[in-house]
């Protein structure tokens, strides 16, 4: 259902009753904005039960009391039931834009991790109720009783009676933005005193709440007002033009994992301590993996990058896709980032959740950091002592990392934001919460199953030099006797008008699996072959959106651009409708 018709479908009640309205349950009210409320709840990190009682019962309160009210006369969401739509996108808005905010600003990280979810809610509550006064400062809402009685209704008396008749006029003698200065007024019939209670247990917080809930911020030093404003700016201009508003948030010249990648190396040469008790970074001279302190390094890398006055960087959980996705990682066999790891130092020892870089892919051809220390470290999963990690030939898998990705650049430059810009977030399924009502008959799957293949898609034992040949032996025979499928919900393929989408890095691992070589060796001798398409950046990756009716995801892959003549693929699919290439942009409407 598109917005027109959304609009429509809150008129005809007013039609139907000569320009009344019918005051409507929470429910009744909320229906149409169910997957914008399952956006919301991803964006939130509290507990089930906290969520329930802070962010549902507060919205449920707000529409119970905004009802079907316009956000303005002839501006914008000037229509029925535009207050609420209008609250709830910004509201939305905003918890994206908090994500790139490291909040109190200036503080240490530790206080910021600690008060993370208290800022989340103090900037969500100052979104959703910026505009809850116009209804007592811009609007006259008269109620209409069965006995005929008629009576105006006062917001600070609490919500409409359900199921009475009311009516909206607009005041002629309204004052320009006096609504700002009153939703402090109706927070006793909004925000559940559980809420009120946590805003109060912070004086920082409380005190920048309340400007921006007053309207009385004037100066920059109010992260929170700041928020507040580009997320309304953002919900307006979208209104006004028919849901299609140029995307704010601007694309960086460089890549994320690009950029990630840079300062993670100069805080590892430059910053952090190594090797040495109470240290962030801990490696061997014969290893490949320098181990971080999980999240202590994330922290500092993102803070560190923001502090830089870099845009778009998301949360730490979305940093470390990036990092798994373009093989800086050494993540374990089934696929976790964080490992349990034991580090030895003399008499000092430490058991610490870690996560391993790989210093062939993060340095290239540069001198990675080197170490004299005698330093002893043991994975916890039972494995000893780094057996995914040590490597016989260094500057072999340093030539085979180089082959994967583009190599990172020394200097990166940046193209500039306006002060009012949105950065982008590319939420990626693997953390999203998204009930299984939400799949509208999806046809593919960004997680697919790695299942056991059938002894007939074993490929035959083969020279290393042949490995891509045996690659792709492996895949036109799999696609032929279908037990390779192509445009389903656990495809590792599928059919895009760019050629043919092969999910990546999965699908080398499953075929690896059954060869009993490393993946990242099939990966690099196949893009060797070149015959997978390209980005315009010169990456072999691709990222693909996973359309339907009421979900988005992505997926990503290698592009091969002419199956047919590469791989004998004569007869394939139509490309699949779901998957188009992903652009930069702000929200999912």
């Amino acid at each position: 259902m598109n917005v027109w018709h959304k609009i429509l479908d809150v008129l005809r009640p007013e039609k139907q009753n000569r320009g009344l309205l019918q005051a409507q349950t929470a429910n009744d009210l909320l229906k149409q904005y169910q997957p914008q409320l399952r956006r919301i709840r991803q964006l939130t990190s509290v507990p089930d039960s906290h969520y329930n009682i802070l962010y549902t019962d507060l919205i449920q309160r707000l529409a119970e009391l905004v009802q079907l009210l316009p956000a303005s006369e002839a501006h914008h969401h000037a229509h029925a039931g535009g207050l609420l739509q209008h609250s709830l996108e910004t509201a939305e808005a905003a918890l994206r834009i908090r994500q790139s905010y490291l909040l109190p600003q200036g503080g240490i990280p530790e206080q910021q991790s600690m008060k993370a979810d208290l800022y989340t809610y103090a900037v969500f509550t100052v979104a959703l109720l910026h505009d809850i006064g116009k209804p007592m400062t811009d609007q006259l809402v008269c109620i209409y009783h069965p006995d005929g009685w008629q009576e105006d209704w006062m917001p600070l008396g609490g919500p409409m009676p359900t199921g009475l008749m009311y009516s909206i006029t607009f005041r002629r003698d309204r004052k320009y933005r006096v609504h700002e200065k009153l939703p402090l007024l109706l927070i006793q019939w909004i925000i559940p005193i559980e809420g009120q209670v946590w805003l109060n247990s912070d004086l920082q917080v409380l005190e920048q709440w309340t400007d921006a809930l007053s309207g009385s911020s004037i100066d920059n030093d109010n992260a929170i007002s700041e928020i507040i404003k580009k997320a309304d700016q953002y919900s307006v201009a979208n209104n006004l033009t028919g849901g299609h508003a140029v995307s704010i948030a601007q694309q960086p010249a460089v890549p994320l994992h690009q950029r990630i990648a840079v300062e993670l190396r100069r805080l590892i040469d430059e910053d952090w301590k190594r090797n040495e008790p109470g240290g962030v970074a801990f490696h061997t001279q014969s290893s490949d993996t320098i181990w971080l302190v999980s999240k202590r390094s994330l922290d500092e890398l993102r803070s560190s990058l923001i502090a830089q006055g870099q845009t778009g960087i998301p949360p730490n959980p979305r940093i470390m896709d990036e990092l798994i996705q373009y093989d800086y990682l050494n993540a374990s066999s089934d696929g976790k980032a964080s490992r349990k790891i034991t580090i030895k130092i003399g008499d000092w020892e430490q058991s610490l959740t870690c996560i391993g870089v790989r210093a062939s892919k993060l340095w290239g051809t540069r001198s990675r950091p080197s170490t004299d220390i005698d330093v002893r470290i043991e994975l916890e999963d039972g494995n000893g002592e780094e057996p995914s990690s040590n490597l016989k030939n260094v500057d072999n898998a340093q030539t085979i990392s180089q082959n994967l990705e583009q190599e990172t650049t020394d200097s990166v430059v940046y193209k500039q934001h306006d002060a009012d810009t949105v950065p982008a977030t590319n939420e990626t399924v693997s953390h999203q919460k998204v009930d299984d009502d939400v799949s509208p008959d999806p046809r593919v799957d960004s997680h697919p199953a790695q299942a056991a293949f059938d002894k007939e898609l074993e490929p035959d034992p083969a020279p290393d030099e042949n490995i891509a040949k045996s690659f792709c032996t492996w895949l036109t025979k799999g696609v032929k006797s279908g037990k390779l499928e192509i445009n389903n919900a656990k495809a590792l393929i599928h059919s895009v008008p760019e050629g043919l989408l092969i999910v990546s890095p999965r699908i080398f691992r499953v075929f690896a699996k059954s060869f009993g070589v490393d993946y990242k060796k099939v990966q690099s001798k196949f893009q060797r072959l070149k015959i997978n398409k390209k980005t315009k950046e010169g990456q072999n990756i691709w990222t693909y959106d996973i359309k339907g009716d009421r979900k988005s995801s992505t997926v990503k892959g290698m592009i091969i651009m002419n199956p047919e003549k590469d791989l004998g693929l004569i007869s394939l699919p139509n490309p699949n409708s779901h998957l188009v290439i992903a652009q930069k942009k702000f929200l999912d409407n």
